[in-house]
């Protein structure tokens, strides 16, 4: 248990940062598995738009510093790369 007011309000603090972080990385990760379905099923065009909505939710999880920008860079790279990489498969 906190014993001082400072330490009273840190915990009240990081409790509600917790919760904010907590639902931008349930968003940018609901996305992401959207996604992943699109190109399983391939339905490229609409996974194709579908990336520009995971990269802002990403975008806007690094600019609140719940994931570091260089992760969030990595994870956009790797979803662009799945889908080239699925969309020349299907035409192969």
């Amino acid at each position: 248990m906190a014993n001082t007011k400072q330490a009273r309000k840190r915990v009240k603090t990081d409790g509600e940062r917790r919760l904010r972080n907590r639902s931008v990385r349930s968003a940018y990760r609901t996305e992401i598995k959207r996604f992943v379905r699109l190109v399983k099923d391939g339905e490229f065009e609409t996974a194709g738009t579908q990336v520009g909505v995971v990269e802002s939710k990403l975008d806007k999880a690094a600019k609140r510093n719940v994931v570091h920008h260089r992760t969030a860079d990595r994870l956009k790279s790797r979803l662009k790369t799945r889908l080239f990489k699925a969309e020349a498969a299907s035409k192969a």
